[in-house]
């Protein structure tokens, strides 16, 4: 099943569609040998197998179990090998050519000169490093991201604003190794994101567009789940968890089921478990989405008090507000690529 997971694009799909085919065929096989066994023919020949000379046989023989423990044999190892490549293909097949045009026209000259001090190498203090970023969708001519380039360093707040389609979400999941890029690289704290992807991923907080929570378990439960996964040790983990609530102002509801949180509250979750472990950026997707004014102004306070501890924030918003209270630097994407960049106020001259 893992390996068909790679066809879909959201997991609740795969997991509805790969279980029901399992059952589909499983079903239907069992069937079929029950109905075959109804045949005159089949009974006679199981009863002469079963009543013939007497004499006791290996169950391991060919015609009782030998033939499935081959299958398997042979099986496992060639599934093993095809999940493996599918896994780390990034690392062991090549990247297709990709086919841009040799030029990209006119630029403005702060995204110019971004893009020249990342060619030339001048990013050595950067925590993030986006050179030369690209994704080109299957059946796509036109790219989604068109080769950005871009360094963020430490106790920044870097936003991405843009309307719907303008390849903000893209980045994001290229960035976060969720989806390979056609082109280019992304550098996370010394880590290619795609060469090196778990070193990459210990370095990294993120918080998706939707409430990536379970419904089930409590905002506490949520954070010591997410803090040993991150490496947290055990001694601490009660005390991460605490912190980050308290951090989020959700003690109050710390344990409560998560699916019982107002929208504001699960966002505000979300956001706490993609500080977990101290990550050296973090990534948030619109983190306000569904927030109510003052909710979204704690949340706020919560975000600048973590960059003013040294730690890189990018996050994408349609707000101009948002950007305006949070970001130190902004870039404003339209067609997959930087129309503009630098501080709001640098902009707003502009």
């Amino acid at each position: 099943m893992y390996p068909a997971s790679f066809f879909f694009s959201v997991p609740s799909t795969a997991y509805v569609v790969l279980t029901c085919v399992n059952l589909f065929i499983g079903i239907n096989c069992s069937m079929s040998t029950f109905v075959l066994e109804l045949f005159s023919n089949q009974a006679m020949a199981d009863a002469f197998e079963r009543f013939g000379d007497g004499q006791f046989q290996s169950p391991l023989r060919w015609e009782v179990v030998g033939k499935n423990l081959v299958a398997m044999a042979v099986q496992g190892p060639l599934f093993l090998l095809f999940t493996l490549l599918l896994q780390h293909r990034s690392r062991l097949l090549p990247r297709p050519t990709l086919r841009l045009p040799p030029s990209l026209g006119e630029e403005d000259e702060d995204v110019a000169r971004e893009r020249e001090r990342v060619v030339r190498g001048a990013t050595q203090g950067d925590v993030l490093v986006l050179r030369d970023l690209t994704k080109v969708y299957t059946g796509q001519k036109t790219p989604a991201v068109d080769r950005l380039c871009l360094g963020i360093p430490p106790g920044e707040c870097f936003g991405l604003l843009g309307v719907n389609g303008a390849g903000k979400t893209s980045t994001f999941r290229m960035v976060t190794g969720d989806m390979l890029p056609s082109g280019g690289e992304a550098i996370l704290a010394g880590h290619s994101v795609t060469k090196e992807p778990a070193a990459a991923h210990r370095r990294m907080g993120y918080c998706p567009q939707s409430d990536a929570i379970f419904e089930l378990l409590s905002g506490r439960e949520h954070l010591e789940l997410f803090a040993r996964l991150c490496g947290v040790p055990e001694a601490k983990v009660a005390q991460t968890a605490s912190s980050g609530l308290a951090h989020l102002g959700l003690s109050k509801y710390a344990d409560w089921p998560a699916g019982t949180y107002s929208g504001g509250n699960k966002r505000k979750l979300a956001t706490a478990i993609a500080l977990v472990g101290d990550p050296a950026v973090v990534f948030l997707d619109e983190p306000t989405t569904g927030m109510d004014p003052s909710t979204r102004r704690f949340l706020w306070n919560s975000l600048l008090a973590v960059v003013r501890e040294g730690r890189s924030v990018v996050l994408t918003s349609h707000s101009m507000e948002e950007c305006e209270a949070l970001c130190t630097r902004l870039a404003i994407m339209v067609n997959g690529r930087f129309r503009c960049l630098g501080s709001v106020q640098h902009l707003k001259g502009r």
